[in-house]
């Protein structure tokens, strides 16, 4: 009885420990120090449960140095990190991209940067369904 108690803990541990993520890929050489993680938290997974009020943050560093038009937007997909085959209007509310709003240059540093931060989803747009989620920034 109690080997299988302990069965059952390590299969659950297994469980809550491997995680399904996406490779982070970057497609541009100047964009540097993305960050992405609940609002408040850096040390937290960017993860949110369907139906709270919770956000997460966005932020990267664009060493071009000029102040650019960025937008993002989320795409669902499957559970092996493929892009699901639905219409963005059925699992998003509110506009499908957002613009980021927040940046600031760089100061006292030998390279000039722009750094851009959002905090995400907004408040009137977000995920309708629940899954994997890829943020695409562009």
């Amino acid at each position: 009885m109690m080997m299988r108690f302990l069965f059952f803990m390590y299969l659950l541990l297994a469980a809550f420990l491997v995680q399904a993520q996406a490779p982070e890929k970057i497609f541009r050489p100047f964009i540097r120090s993305v960050k992405l993680f609940k609002a408040g938290d850096q040390t937290a997974s960017p993860v949110l449960f369907l139906g709270q009020p919770e956000q997460l943050e966005l932020h990267f560093d664009d060493t071009e140095g000029s102040m650019k038009a960025y937008y993002y937007t989320l795409q669902l997909c499957n559970a092996d990190w493929t892009e699901a085959r639905l219409p963005a209007f059925d699992y998003l509310k509110g506009f499908i991209t957002q613009r980021i709003q927040n940046y600031r240059v760089s100061s006292g540093v030998q390279t000039r940067y722009m750094h851009y931060q959002a905090l995400l989803p907004e408040r009137n747009s977000g995920p309708t369904r629940g899954g994997n989620y890829l943020l695409k920034v562009f």
